[in-house]
C-alpha cells in the first residue's frame, strides 16, 4: 500500500508535466504535489517547484522556499541527502522525509 503521510519534499517525473506553456506545467505538477505535501492556501503555503538539469527526468518540489536536496556546506552531514526517499509510486513520484 502506498505510504499516505504527508512527504518533506517530492521527487515529480518531468512527464507528468502537462500543457505546452510553462504556466500550465507548474499548474499540473502543483495540483499533483501540494496534497501530497499537505500544501495550506490559508497559510500562504505553496508547491515551490525546482527544476533539476539534465540527464534529470525529474523536478525537487517542496513547500519551503530554503530547503534544498542535500545538507549545506559546514553541516556535518555537508553533500548528504537531507531526505529519506521512499520508492516510487505507480505514477513515479517519489516522497522524502526530512532526516533531521
Amino acid at each position: 500500500m502506498a505510504d499516505e503521510r504527508i512527504a518533506d519534499a517530492l521527487y515529480v517525473p518531468k512527464a507528468l508535466r502537462a500543457g505546452k506553456r510553462m504556466v500550465d506545467r507548474v499548474y499540473f505538477v502543483s495540483l499533483i504535489a501540494e496534497p501530497l505535501l499537505g500544501v495550506d492556501y490559508a497559510a500562504g503555503e505553496r508547491a515551490l517547484i525546482r527544476v533539476l538539469p539534465p540527464p534529470a527526468d525529474k523536478d525537487f518540489v517542496t513547500k519551503h522556499l530554503h530547503d534544498t536536496q542535500f545538507f549545506p556546506d559546514g553541516h556535518p552531514h555537508a553533500r548528504q541527502p537531507r531526505y529519506r526517499w521512499e520508492p516510487p509510486d505507480d505514477r513515479g513520484i517519489e516522497r522524502g522525509y526530512l532526516l533531521e
